[in-house]
């Protein structure tokens, strides 16, 4: 294994880290400042409380908000600050989540560059790692769905928005990771011998070229 490629990989996962949690932090804020203004929520079944009659494919307006049927698309005016901060706050969540996995990954490609007493730590980083994981793939679609059951209190919709509708296959993917990373942490611990023969891989590899 090259040593300028895994030193690479941890620059790059830090890199990456930082621009996420800008980019989570920025979405928030802008969604914040829109406080009053028009925001965006998803509701997976149309609200009971309708004065007319609507047909599939069109534009209501209730309560001062307009629901496009066919895609379960709110649009409401007079929006707060906590609907607005909850339907940007998957972004939120998802960039400090990311920053926080850019500085576990640094650390673990690091550390194989580095002797025994930091590859002690890495168990706990993929642990951690997996953590992270879980937290994105059960946290994060929660939070619109929060705020879409804001908007419909707050306008007086008899409508349900369920927790399912936000889930993907993002979600999937996530969990599917966090159990591999969880394994590979609980055999790093179980099995220190493996780490120990990334680093004398690594550092042959640096004789080699010596």
């Amino acid at each position: 294994m090259n040593r300028a490629l895994v030193g690479w990989f941890a620059s790059l996962s830090l890199l990456a880290g930082i621009v996420a949690a800008i980019w989570g932090l920025a979405s928030a804020i802008k969604g914040a400042g829109q406080a009053h203004g028009v925001v965006a929520v998803h509701c997976r079944d149309i609200p009971h409380k309708l004065p007319i009659e609507v047909s599939s494919g069109s534009d209501i307006s209730v309560a001062g908000a307009v629901y496009t049927i066919g895609d379960g698309t709110l649009l409401a005016a007079n929006s707060t600050v906590a609907e607005q901060i909850a339907a940007h706050g998957d972004d939120l969540l998802m960039g400090i989540c990311a920053f926080a996995a850019g500085v576990l990954l640094y650390r673990l490609f690091r550390s194989f560059l580095q002797g025994q007493p930091s590859l002690g730590r890495n168990p706990a980083r993929l642990t951690w790692l997996a953590a992270l994981c879980l937290t994105v793939a059960a946290a994060a679609p929660l939070l619109p769905f929060h705020a879409s059951s804001l908007v419909v209190d707050r306008l007086g919709f008899t409508g349900s928005c369920p927790a399912v509708a936000v889930y993907s296959g993002t979600s999937v993917v996530l969990i599917f990771g966090a159990v591999i990373l969880f394994a590979l942490g609980e055999l790093a611990r179980n099995r220190p011998e493996l780490m120990e023969a990334c680093r004398r891989a690594l550092n042959g590899d640096q004789q080699r070229h010596l």
